[in-house]
């Protein structure tokens, strides 16, 4: 799931087409999730792996997603 943290939606269809992203999108307009999970406000994209327990087992700001794939992987494969 990808979160969109702004306070307008207008391009964000327009850039989903564009990357090709197919995943729900979660709207965080007044930033909730941000400041649940402590990100940074000012740094994207920020790929981020919450384990099943509810707590952030990777983050990073890179591209490609290879790291955040490999963590998803592991996270779920964990019991």
């Amino acid at each position: 799931m990808a979160v969109h943290k702004g306070t307008r939606l207008a391009g964000v269809t327009a850039k989903l087409d564009e990357f090709g992203i197919t995943f729900p999108l979660a709207l965080d307009f007044d930033g909730e999730v941000f400041r649940r999970y402590r990100m940074p406000r000012l740094v994207f994209p920020i790929n981020v792996v919450v384990g099943r327990d509810g707590k952030v087992v990777h983050f990073d700001t890179e591209l490609p997603l290879d790291a955040a794939k490999q963590a998803i992987v592991a996270a779920l494969e964990a019991p």
